[in-house]
């Protein structure tokens, strides 16, 4: 999953690296508060970047 998450973001490099550490910290039971909500406000605004690209994408076809 967490290649997925890299190759299908539109996150800035460092945002990428964040998420991926904090998913590595969750399941190490690392940092579990700061990881939790790492992954929760990245993955939700990697969405809201896919949706904006896909409105952008159907509009100019």
């Amino acid at each position: 999953m967490e290649e997925v998450v890299v190759e299908n973001n539109a996150l800035s490099p460092k945002k990428a690296e964040t998420l991926i550490k904090s998913i590595e910290d969750q399941k190490a039971g690392k940092n579990l508060l700061e990881a939790s909500q790492n992954i929760v406000r990245l993955t939700n605004e990697d969405r809201a970047s896919n949706i904006l690209l896909d409105k952008t994408n159907k509009a100019s076809h």
